[in-house]
């Protein structure tokens, strides 16, 4: 049966409790239901998981963290965790009065950071920085300690700009398909490999509407142009902009614009698409 190993290295460097140093680092396995001590850290701390599961507890809350991300624990922070199977880990820490700065400045946010596979080398790099304990190991260890914290930003900052990538592509699939009646959330969810939930908070976040919002402008959109430019009829024209019903399109246009599809035709068609659309509804 597998025990519970901790493999760690340990450093108090400098002169002074203010000065910025790298405090200690390890390769830990958890194995429950051994755990670490409830505490409130004085330093900044990142643990980075090779394997297994582990829950840690902030205000109340549980989090899950796996392989993929990183949990950063800031200075005055209460660290409280265990492992929910056997759980192998990296961690780090850094001491000193700019110690929040240091992981700050590198993007890390308190809690989960997505942030890719562990870099296990890295530190068993910053292991053997740490004897002799002289200021050039102390800065060659500090410098280790920026190259993985650093790489666990820019591999977040790389998978935010995919997410917007392709957050991009479906709002232009939208834009092309909006006819298809069986366009939806789902589908554009899964054409992007993303959990509905996760899909449609990421498109209001970066655009300021629903799925279900942008998909409606986009027929609505079109919708006003036919009425304007075409003799098509209600039906026809629902139909052409992916309406299941011309009563719900009737509805849909109604709730948006206060007045019904034909009625808009009778008094608007004169004018351009730009008139009838307000601002806000883009």
């Amino acid at each position: 049966m597998q025990k519970s190993s901790r493999s760690f290295c340990f450093f108090c460097g400098g002169n002074s409790a203010s000065e910025l140093k790298v405090r200690s680092c390890g390769n830990f396995v958890l194995v429950p239901p051994d755990r670490e001590r409830v505490k409130v850290i004085d330093f900044g701390e990142i643990y980075w998981p090779v394997s297994g599961r582990c829950c840690f507890l902030a205000d109340g809350v549980k989090h899950i963290l796996r392989p993929g991300y990183v949990w950063y624990s800031p200075p005055g922070s209460e660290q409280n965790f265990y492992p929910l199977e056997t759980f192998h880990y990296c961690w780090l820490t850094v001491a000193g009065k700019d110690a929040s700065l240091f992981f700050q400045m590198l993007n890390m946010k308190p809690g989960l950071n997505p942030a890719g596979v562990c870099p296990e080398h890295l530190f068993n790099q910053l292991g053997t920085n740490f004897n002799p304990m002289t200021a050039e190991h102390r800065i060659t260890a500090l410098s280790t300690a920026f190259r993985i914290v650093a790489l666990c930003s820019l591999r977040n900052h790389g998978r935010h700009i995919k997410r917007r990538n392709q957050l991009e592509e479906t709002r232009e699939l939208i834009r092309q398909n909006f006819s298809d009646p069986d366009l939806s959330i789902a589908s554009l969810a899964a054409g992007i490999s993303m959990p509905c939930s996760s899909f449609s908070r990421a498109f209001r976040k970066n655009y300021g509407q629903t799925v279900s919002e942008y998909l409606t402008y986009c027929r609505l959109q079109h919708a006003v142009k036919l009425l304007s430019e075409t003799d098509f009829s209600i039906m026809e024209i629902a139909a052409e902009c992916g309406f299941a019903s011309s009563n719900y399109f009737t509805k849909v246009f109604r709730h948006q614009f206060g007045i019904a599809p034909g009625k808009y035709r009778e008094r608007y068609s004169p004018f351009s698409s730009a008139e009838i659309l307000p601002d806000n509804f883009s």
